[in-house]
């Protein structure tokens, strides 16, 4: 939360005058660029790819390791997960294929839209 609210504090001292604290100042995020760029193309044009910007600013909310892991662990889950999401019993070794192709599955997967 303390990244998020570094960001929005420098944003207002680009965006408008504010007077931010010194420590805020001194404490830009790494992308800060990047992310000050989406948020001023956003205010003028209209929303196109919101997923990609909610998806930025959720890095601001967490530590971009914190993400990574919980990223690694959706594309690797456990075998208890892989168990209950396949319907697998204990101990079945059918769970190794799952475990092995799991990626692919979770990229050629087709969503209802």
């Amino acid at each position: 939360m303390q990244r998020l609210a570094n960001f929005t504090a420098n944003l207002l001292r680009d965006i408008f005058p504010a007077e931010i604290p010194e420590a805020a100042r001194r404490s830009r995020s790494v992308g800060y660029d990047v992310l000050n760029n989406k948020v001023m193309t956003g205010l003028s044009e209209p929303r196109i790819n919101t997923h990609l910007r909610m998806v930025m600013f959720l890095i601001l909310l967490d530590s971009p390791v914190d993400i990574f892991r919980v990223l690694l662990r959706r594309i690797f889950p456990t075998s208890a997960e892989i168990r209950l999401r396949y319907n697998l019993p204990h101990g079945s070794l059918k769970i190794l294929p799952y475990y092995l192709f799991n990626p692919f599955l979770m990229i050629l997967r087709k969503t209802r839209q």
